[in-house]
């Protein structure tokens, strides 16, 4: 089957990820993510829409450790659990975000977010980046890699869910990988493709011709 232009980026754009996780030293930025100090650490108080429906605690089930953390929901609305301090960064920052998470019995959904904020600390996105899960499932580990947009000072990590549900996560890193203008380098631009598509990434400006 011959490459479409959508296969040729997303090629690319792996690609790309993949050289700047091997050249950068990762530097641990989530604080306290795998609850093995006290939640009060790195952590602020659970908040819920709907007051006193939502505890979080620390519990000794978990996948790697001594503990991990436990959300209990029992609200019809939304929830969330941040961390104490944002994050100084600037715009084209690659970052990789990865969790282990459990979930019993959610009915909406539960996960961990980044918000992005400008210079003032106003929320440019609640959502920029993260992952979500439902239902009931064993732990899971998962990844999401993001890049840090125009206009974005700070980013904040933070927990969330909405509705019923018992979510429990553990060994939640966040890394520094390196930067777009690192990626583009003095290499010589990239032609990827076959006789029916023809795509060629140009390093200096980041630009991509189909």
């Amino acid at each position: 089957m011959g490459w479409r232009p959508q296969h040729v980026l997303v090629l690319l754009h792996a690609l790309c990820l993949a050289a700047g996780v091997a050249q950068a030293q990762a530097k641990e930025m989530a604080a306290n993510g795998d609850f093995e100090d006290e939640l009060s650490q790195g952590w602020k108080p659970v908040w819920s829409r709907d007051p006193g429906v939502v505890t979080a605690q620390r519990v000794t089930d978990a996948p790697e450790g001594t503990h991990a953390l436990e959300v209990v929901s029992t609200a019809t609305r939304d929830w969330s659990l941040v961390q104490a301090d944002t994050l100084p960064v600037r715009p084209g920052d690659l970052f990789s975000l990865s969790l282990r998470i459990r979930a019993d019995g959610i009915g909406a959904h539960a996960g961990c977010q980044i918000a992005t904020q400008d210079a003032d600390g106003k929320i440019l996105d609640w959502l920029h980046a993260g992952h979500r899960t439902t239902r009931t499932h064993d732990w899971r580990e998962v990844t999401t890699r993001f890049v840090v947009p125009e206009g974005c000072e700070r980013i904040w990590l933070y927990l969330e869910g909405w509705g019923a549900g018992t979510a429990r996560f553990d060994d939640i890193s966040l890394v520094k990988t390196g930067t777009v203008d690192a990626m583009r380098g003095p290499a010589e631009d990239l032609t990827f493709g076959n006789e029916k598509v023809q795509a060629v990434f140009h390093t200096e400006t980041g630009t991509l011709d189909l």
